[in-house]
């Protein structure tokens, strides 16, 4: 108890006092940084009161960030009332459209503060004092790389206001805030303990995890600033058809092959350039032999497997907390007894049917990575069951022992029956409670192989090399080796959607659409997708827009993202 109080005294110690009404400074204020001490209980105050802004109510606490980061893409879908606002791309209409302006921005201060700090500490051994210092560099890192993927050009803060930086800063070009993020990545890199380092603290990114975001970041750049008229295939397209004045659904997502626009912002840079470097930092990350995939899909998500191997980043919280959990699983998953499958409330929020159809009927990352069998509150007491997906049907009547079918399961087609409910969200403490501890992973090993191989057929096409890593994360789910023969085109387009298939709700299919510059045609030729849930988009989605606090409290900020 101790422990916890000090650090939420810390917390409200370094809270931005912004412009925005989301953020407010509590009566117990005064507890001022000069009082936390100098020792190694000290540095880990200054460490936590940074980590714990993710379980806060800016990002997963009530769940506004995840919505924020996740529902505007072409695979999320749920009931359309659900989804309304971020899921129709009108983000304005979500109340806590904020968070992904006032919590990376948090986590910059707090970490501004935290690095002076800690560097003052004379009672530290230089390791400690290191990784520390280290972790420090790579949250706000990270932070910024949130922030310029969200808003673009964005104010760049290396000290903290509260120590003189001046409040009033104008937002800095893309180019200098992905310079901002290299200079803290590298110096995050050469600071923080190895993966396999005994002072590495379980849960903590260590240099490894510092080496892949730049991989991340590399690669971000390098697609943003492709050439123009870069084709990219997507598998998508409308979810109905008109047949003699019925609207019918269409079963299949169809390829399609969209020509790239231009990134603003990103022009500035050498794409080829930071492909190489993408491919040589994710290789590095590959050899390091630091992580190692598990064997199979399912070990990934099981509880006693967190944080370690292929789990480099991931979001810690507490369950059946409601000040430090998060409400990943509520709202993907629902409230579950895994032992009957029932699911009394929660789980709005799920993929839709063409993002299902992208696999191999063998592949695990749907075969045991979806929710095929569940009952709801109306057919508890007669225990009845429903089933996903539709196309299930036989099947169902054929009572399939794969999946347990029985043959009075029924599928309802509407709002969040009609969605695929990812099993990785089981991975909790208990998915009976509202605030749960699902570990949402920010960086797992499996990405590396994927900026690999996304990397290394930019340079050199589709080379042996590229299909080895690539086939290295398809033969971990059981699913067939990537086609033989492709073109450099069809690798591309394949690796994204291999991305969109291992990385599904991990936080990077809208970014993956926006950074090669297809984000606007795919959601568009989507229209309206099963759920009656809106894709359309107009330029102006593909920023966020800034807090209107914001603007009117930054007098070096005169005006919003264009179109908000």
């Amino acid at each position: 108890m101790k422990i916890r109080l000090l650090i939420a005294l810390l917390i409200a110690s370094v809270t931005i006092t912004s412009c925005n009404d989301f953020l407010t400074e509590k009566e117990y204020d005064f507890i001022g940084p000069g009082l936390v001490g100098d020792s190694e209980d000290s540095k880990e105050y200054w460490l936590n009161g940074v980590y714990s802004t993710f379980n806060s109510g800016e990002y997963f606490l009530y769940g506004a960030f995840e919505q924020m980061w996740e529902l505007d893409s072409d695979d999320v879908t749920g009931p359309a009332w659900a989804m309304s606002g971020i899921g129709a791309g009108v983000f304005t209409e979500f109340w806590g459209y904020n968070v992904t302006w006032t919590g990376p921005y948090n986590i910059i201060h707090r970490a501004n503060q935290a690095l002076l700090r800690v560097a003052e500490m004379g009672s530290l051994s230089e390791e400690s004092k290191n990784d520390a210092l280290g972790q420090l560099y790579f949250l706000r890192a990270f932070a910024y790389f949130q922030l310029v993927r969200a808003y673009g050009p964005c104010p760049i803060h290396e000290t903290s206001v509260s120590e003189g930086d001046e409040p009033h800063k104008p937002r800095a070009a893309v180019s200098e805030v992905y310079a901002q993020i290299i200079k803290d990545l590298k110096m995050a890199e050469t600071l923080m303990f190895s993966m396999k380092s005994q002072e590495h603290k379980p849960g903590r990114p260590a240099s490894g995890a510092a080496s892949l975001l730049l991989a991340k970041v590399y690669l971000t750049m390098a697609s943003g600033a492709a050439p123009a008229g870069t084709e990219v295939t997507v598998l998508g397209g409308p979810a109905f058809k008109d047949e003699n004045g019925t609207r019918v659904k269409i079963a299949k997502p169809a390829p399609i092959t969209y020509a790239k626009s231009v990134v603003a912002g990103y022009e500035v840079f050498d794409s080829q350039e930071y492909f190489k470097l993408a491919k040589e930092k994710a290789y590095e990350v590959i050899q390091s032999g630091d992580y190692e995939l598990f064997k199979t899909w399912g070990e990934i998500w099981k509880i006693e497997n967190r944080n370690t191997k292929e789990h480099m980043f991931s979001l810690q919280s507490l369950s059946s907390d409601s000040s430090l959990g998060n409400s990943l699983a509520y709202n993907f998953i629902g409230l579950m007894n895994l032992t009957t499958m029932h699911r009394k409330e929660g789980g709005w929020f799920g993929l839709r049917s063409h993002w299902y159809e992208l696999f191999e009927e063998q592949d695990a990352r749907i075969l045991e990575g979806v929710v095929h069998r569940w009952t709801g509150d109306p057919e508890l007491e007669t225990g009845q069951y429903r089933y996903y997906p539709e196309k299930h049907k036989d099947k169902v009547e054929a009572e399939d022992p794969t999946y347990g079918y029985k043959k009075e399961d029924v599928y309802f087609d509407f709002d969040q029956n009609a969605i695929a409910r990812l099993t990785k969200f089981f991975c909790t403490s208990d998915p009976t409670q509202r605030y749960g501890d699902f570990p949402y992973p920010w960086l797992r090993y499996a990405e590396a192989f994927l900026i690999f191989a996304e990397a290394e057929n930019e340079l050199n096409g589709p080379t042996s090399d590229a299909y080895a890593e690539l086939n290295k994360i398809r033969r971990r789910s059981n699913a067939s080796d990537a086609p033989a023969n492709m073109n450099k085109t069809e690798f591309r387009s394949f690796v994204l959607e291999e991305r969109r298939r291992e990385l599904a709700l991990e936080g990077n299919r809208r970014w993956d659409l926006v950074r090669w510059g297809i984000y606007l045609p795919v959601m568009n030729d989507i229209d309206i997708d099963e759920n009656n849930v809106i894709k359309r988009r107009e330029s102006r989605s593909l920023l966020f827009p800034i807090p209107v606090g914001e603007i009117d409290s930054n007098d070096a900020i005169l005006e919003n993202n264009p179109g908000w």
